[in-house]
């Protein structure tokens, strides 16, 4: 009765269920699965402090106990408390999967606690839990974009460009596959291999006329090569009403300016090397 209620959203019938079970079955095994559905009313309130007390007073051998360890985990993240949700994530992790609900919930585990350590800026970490996750995973395709970043954050730009390479081979239906493109196209400018950035570009543009931050990537992308000719062209298609039409203009004053400025050649020189804030938003 207890997961009715909590599947009708009737919250409060479903706190009441937990009393009950755990005034005359504080032993049961039942006490486990109540004792989640409680926790799992607190944290869907935002009641997190409270939703944590549930949580843990579930049994390890229980059923429900990964699941559990995850939520707590959530828990934990929303008061900010990163430490302890790495020690719930690991507690997740702690035993091999015996079935096919486990196995999902370890590889979704993988990605997260991958996400958390990239957010802590650790790397090596973060990557280290992305390389668990299976091909045959749903979250395969999460952890290439979280492993592909990793890589591009710790300046491996090769190594990145291949990894997302296999994202786009092996999941072309992915909601990451454009990300991964961008991501590719980011790593080559990096890299100054310009052609294979732009050719990337191109195709977004291509593929999304209206999308006018590729415009931009594809523009400034030529504007490093030195084709100002073409990067001209691609910052002047952006819509004046699009978020990135001003900083389309701070790089057209500045090619604007370079022709004028080479009579000068001192004034050349402070071109080339004006503060790069006014290049902050480059592919």
């Amino acid at each position: 009765l207890q997961d009715i209620y909590y599947r009708r959203g009737e919250y409060d019938k479903v706190l009441d269920y937990y009393r009950k079970i755990a005034e005359e079955f504080p032993t049961s095994e039942i006490f486990d699965d109540a004792s989640y559905l409680a926790g799992q009313v607190y944290f869907k309130r935002g009641e997190f402090v409270d939703a944590i007390d549930y949580y843990k007073e579930i049994s390890p051998q229980s059923n429900v106990y990964r699941f559990a360890q995850y939520s707590l985990a959530l828990c934990f993240l929303n008061i900010g408390d990163s430490d302890e949700a790495i020690k719930c994530f690991k507690n997740i992790l702690a035993t091999p999967p015996t079935n096919k609900l486990d196995e999902m919930i370890v590889n979704r585990t993988y990605v997260v606690l991958g996400h958390l350590y990239f957010e802590l800026y650790d790397y090596d970490n973060a990557i280290a839990q992305y390389k668990q996750v299976p091909s045959s995973s749903p979250f395969y395709d999460d952890a290439l974009i979280g492993y592909g970043w990793s890589l591009v954050n710790q300046k491996k730009y090769k190594e990145a460009i291949s990894v997302l390479d296999r994202l786009i081979t092996e999941a072309p239906k992915s909601i990451y596959v454009i990300e991964a493109h961008l991501v590719k196209g980011y790593s080559y400018t990096l890299i100054k291999e310009y052609d294979k950035a732009i050719k990337i570009f191109s195709k977004l543009v291509e593929q999304n006329p209206d999308v006018d931050k590729y415009k931009f990537y594809l523009a400034s992308v030529y504007e490093k090569k030195g084709d100002l000719p073409s990067a001209e062209k691609h910052f002047q298609n952006i819509d004046p009403k699009s978020a990135m039409w001003a900083d389309s203009q701070m790089h057209l004053a500045g090619l604007w300016c370079r022709p004028a400025m080479k009579v000068r050649e001192a004034s050349v020189r402070t071109i080339k090397h004006r503060p790069h804030r006014l290049r902050q938003h480059d592919a």
